[in-house]
């Protein structure tokens, strides 16, 4: 499990778990993909494997390097401003390629009130969310993620996507549309909600490690946060 995590991590997590492999390397003391003991027996070999971890991988490694950091030290706000930022690029992509809006036609104030609902309702919710989860279904096996699937999805996510559509309704001042929108569109999103996040909340709860739980469903929730974004404004 530690070996598959990270490489499944770079295909569909982002670079930060990327990073994650970059740091092991780089607490090994040694160059890349050289191990301690090897440098001691070859250490031409170890010499010559090129610059140290901090200094390939390009802007992404530095990147994904530098937000582990942040997540060491500000969980809650990283997740925050990143959550912040997907939210607001699925409304743009919203505005763009659905409702086919230019860019100069972009309703800013609605980008503006998605962006905030990433940053105080959806990234600290998640985050507690998943730590409450990790705590009470440790583990990785088989069992254990289909229950902790099965807890988000059947409970979380009903109450969840509820709690978002009121949200997004009280924050444009249309509360008088929110009972027809809920009995349009509700159990549609609900439907469209299990279809796209139980088989990525099995890959999540399997192979991510927890402190980027937030963040690969942040990645997926980029199509997700579009259709809930255009479901609250048809």
């Amino acid at each position: 499990m530690v070996n598959v995590a990270p490489r499944l991590g770079c295909l569909i997590g982002g670079p930060a778990l990327f990073a994650g492999r970059i740091s092991l390397a780089s607490g090994a003391g040694a160059g890349v993909g050289v191990g301690r003991s090897t440098a001691r027996v070859f250490p031409r070999l170890a010499m010559s494997t090129g610059p140290p971890p901090s200094q390939t991988g390009g802007i992404f490694a530095q990147f994904a390097q530098r937000y582990n950091a942040a997540l060491e030290t500000q969980p809650v706000l990283t997740k925050m401003a990143m959550t912040a930022g997907i939210v607001g690029t699925g409304d743009v992509m919203t505005q763009m390629f659905i409702e086919k809006r230019r860019l100069s036609d972009l309703d800013w104030k609605r980008l503006a009130r998605m962006s905030a609902l990433g940053a105080f309702l959806i990234g600290p919710v998640l985050h507690h969310w998943y730590g409450y989860l990790y705590r009470i279904m440790p583990g990785s096996d088989m069992s254990t993620v289909i229950k902790r699937v099965a807890l988000d999805q059947f409970t979380f996510a009903p109450v969840f996507t509820a709690t978002f559509f009121t949200a997004i309704f009280t924050l444009e001042g249309r509360l008088d549309e929110l009972p027809k929108h809920f009995e349009d569109n509700y159990i549609p999103a609900l439907k469209v909600n299990w279809m796209m996040w139980i088989p990525a909340q099995v890959i999540n709860f399997s192979f991510i490690p927890p402190q980027h739980a937030v963040l690969f469903a942040n990645f997926v929730a980029l199509f997700w946060n579009s259709y809930l974004s255009w479901s609250s404004h048809q």
